[in-house]
Formats: structure tokens, sequence, C-alpha cells
């Protein structure tokens, strides 16, 4: 069965605003780089910045998605290994 894992909604709100502060960050850069304003065309930064938070929202989605994988993983190999017969350790051969 597939255990279900969320993270905290703060984990999506934090990624989304690191999103976009990146997203902002490399438009600023980009402008200085050109040695043009940085704020030129405003619309280009805030287009940005929602491609940031889009980013920082699927990075979270994809991460709860490999954790819920590992971890359903995980159990099957406790499974396994509760299920196997117990191997003779050395105390036990005479």
């Amino acid at each position: 069965g597939s255990s279900a894992v969320r993270l905290q909604p703060s984990m999506a709100i934090s990624a989304a605003a690191v999103g976009a502060s990146y997203g902002l960050i490399v438009k600023l850069f980009a402008n200085g780089l050109q040695k043009t304003r940085l704020l030129k065309n405003p619309w280009e930064h805030a287009l940005i910045m929602g491609v940031g938070a889009y980013l920082g929202n699927k990075y979270v989605e994809v991460t709860e998605q490999q954790l819920a994988i590992h971890q359903d993983r995980l159990a099957q190999l406790k499974a396994l290994h509760r299920a196997a017969p117990a191997l003779p350790t050395l105390t036990s051969v005479h």
C-alpha cells in the first residue's frame, strides 16, 4: 500500500517564497549584467517570480512523492527481513 506523506503547509509557502525570491534575484542580476535599469520591464519580474514560485511548489510535490516511494520500499525491505529465516550466529554454532 502507498502511505501518503504530506509535508507541513508552511513548507509549500516557504518553497513558493524562496522560488519567487530566486526569480526576482535572477532577473535583477540579468538586468545588472546588461547595465540597464534594475526594474526595467517590471512585468518580467512578476512573470519570473511566478515561475520561481511554481517551481518551488513543484519541488515540494516531487519531494513528497519521492519520500513516499522510499518509505514504501523501506517498509517492504523491513517486511522481507522479518520474514527471512534467522541465520546462525557465531554463538549458536558449536
